[in-house]
């Protein structure tokens, strides 16, 4: 089915806790030459453990922004069932905040409302503020076992001050521009990074 979404990620994925080739100067690069595009994302995962005093649980993290809300309601029938998901004010104060997935929010807090509870993911404290639901099985690669503000996964360096991402999405303003966009975007990445295999689609 033709899509608006415009993916846009290393061919080879790269070890979560080692470099990454994305980074805060192509999304700059991006949405300052193509004028279609409605919607940017930025997706940095991690894989860590949950703690809480109901017990622990390894998950897939995603660092990301309050857009990508729209992009698991449009492409995974994801809604948030509690609380809230991600706002800019989380993103701009680094706020330590999660949004736990339906699944996992069940595994780590039973019965109990996991709105408003504390979990560690390592060594950081986080509020839950919102859960949400399972989704469409099909877009699995869409949903994460929880969300944060990709700010909390900056680099803290100011030698490597730019923001490294693992996947980028972007949404064309129409089925039309999506084409058109999708090409200029391929050409923007292979000139920014002539020997790296980046797949956009």
């Amino acid at each position: 089915m033709p899509s608006r979404w415009i993916s846009v990620e290393p061919e080879e994925r790269l070890e979560e806790t080692g470099p990454t080739v994305l980074d805060q100067k192509d999304v700059d690069a991006i949405t300052a030459q193509v004028p279609t595009l409605s919607v940017a994302i930025t997706e940095r995962v991690q894989t860590g453990t949950l703690t809480t005093d109901h017990g622990e649980v390894d998950a897939k993290i995603c660092g990301t922004v309050p857009d990508y809300l729209r992009l698991l309601a449009e492409q995974a029938r994801v809604q948030v069932k509690q609380g809230e998901f991600l706002d800019s004010s989380d993103i701009e104060n680094k706020k330590d905040v999660l949004v736990l997935s339906e699944t996992l929010a069940e595994k780590l807090f039973t019965d109990t409302n996991p709105v408003g509870q504390s979990i560690k993911l390592g060594d950081r404290k986080l509020v839950v503020i919102g859960v949400t639901s399972r989704g469409a099985d099909w877009a699995s690669d869409l949903i994460y076992d929880g969300y944060v503000p990709h700010t909390l996964f900056e680099p803290n360096s100011e030698l490597d001050s730019s923001p490294k991402y693992d996947r980028l999405r972007f949404k064309a303003k129409t089925l039309d521009d999506a084409k058109f966009a999708n090409e200029l975007i391929r050409k923007i990445i292979e000139r920014r990074h002539p020997d790296k295999k980046i797949r956009v689609q």
